[in-house]
This record gives C-alpha cells, structure tokens and sequence, in this order.
C-alpha cells in the first residue's frame, strides 16, 4: 500500500511537471514573436498577458491538477490565440506565409486540445486512441510554429 501511494504522488508531480511545461512552451513561443515581430514596444503588452497566463496556468497545475480536461484545454485554446488582435502587425513583419504557418500551427493545437478534452476518438483502445493523437497534432503544431521562430531569430 505505502508503495502504490508513493507511486501514486510521484506520478501526480510529473503530471503537475507536465502540464505546467504546457503553458511554458506556450509563452515561450510568443516571446520572440512579441520582441522582435511586433514593432517598436507594441509586443511588451502582450507579452505581459501571455506571461500572466502562463503564471496562472502553472498555479492552476500546482494546486488543482485534477481540473477537468475541458476547462483546461479551453484555457490552453484561449491562450494560444491571444496574438489574433495583432494578426495585422504580424502579416506586416512576418509575412503571409509565416502568419499562415503560426495560424496553422494554431489550428492543429486547437484540434489536438479539443480531442483531448472530449476523449476521443477512441481508435484501437490500449494501442492509440486520443491522447497518443493528440500528441501528433501537438508535435505538427511545434514544428510549424518552431519554423517560424527560427526565422524570425536566425
């Protein structure tokens, strides 16, 4: 019994681990979009909201890790997208084609958090269902948005 439940608390930390680095990847990837795309000091207000959420996201793991899936993908959701204000100062700096590969990677988030949230598809239970496929929209999201990023530093 005393195993089990230590198993069970270092699992439960992990989980707390993983879900905060969620919302780090997330304000990570704003931020040199915020610094360097937005002009002049027009990304310093957003990147305040953007590290505000994330610290609010990481409180949330740490003392409420058991909140339901729904409403912490919709608060990933809503922080993911909170650059669309400024999609017009973005297609100026960044150009079309990066603006569509943020959105994109955007939109593969989006779907992977709403599958996770609603638990399905379940495909071939044990095998791969929702979560193993939400982590193939989630890795098709880093990439495209990790593209953007490198250029935008390199």
């Amino acid at each position: 019994m005393d195993q089990s439940m230590t198993k069970r608390k270092a699992r439960q930390r992990l989980k707390r681990y993983d879900h905060s680095a969620i919302f780090v990847l997330i304000a990570s990837t704003f931020t040199p979009v915020c610094l360097l795309a937005l002009p002049g000091q027009r990304g310093y207000p957003l990147l305040l909201i953007v590290w505000l959420f994330a610290l609010i996201g990481v409180l949330q793991c740490i003392v409420w890790i058991l909140a339901p899936k729904w409403l912490t993908s919709l608060f990933y959701v809503v922080f993911g997208w909170l650059a669309l204000p400024y999609i017009g100062e973005l297609r100026t700096s960044l150009g079309d084609g990066n603006v569509a590969l943020l959105a994109l990677g955007g939109v593969f988030f989006t779907v992977g958090a709403v599958l996770y949230s609603l638990k399905r598809p379940k495909m071939w239970p044990i095998v791969f269902g929702y979560h193993e496929l939400f982590h193939i929209f989630t890795i098709v999201a880093a990439i495209l948005h990790f593209i953007v990023v490198h250029q935008l530093i390199r």
